[in-house]
């Protein structure tokens, strides 16, 4: 983590994420925004970018401007503090059994 740093948010593609209901549990449980990224395809995207960055001797960073953001789902706070405690829990019991 000293390298990478705490993360700011989560970024969600696949079929998951069609669904509200799942982003915004999932937003809750991570306690941090989920964000919906533009390309259709952004696994082939982000693997091009990549590539390119690769062949070019670039930086990917260089092609963030080109990803814009569809949506961002925000977590409950409420929520979040139940989901944080439930994992508190669910540590300590897992912690007596090992």
């Amino acid at each position: 983590m000293d390298q990478i740093g705490v993360p700011e948010e989560v970024r969600a593609v696949g079929g998951f994420t069609a669904s509200e209901i799942w982003l915004q549990v999932q937003a809750d449980v991570f306690g941090l925004p989920i964000t919906l990224t533009a390309p259709d395809q952004p696994t082939a995207a982000g693997a091009a970018i990549v590539g390119w960055a690769a062949l070019t001797n670039t930086s990917p960073a260089l092609w963030t401007k080109h990803i814009t953001v569809d949506a961002t789902i925000q977590p409950n706070a409420e929520d979040s503090r139940h989901y944080q405690e439930v994992y508190e829990q669910f540590s300590s019991m897992r912690e007596r059994l090992l």
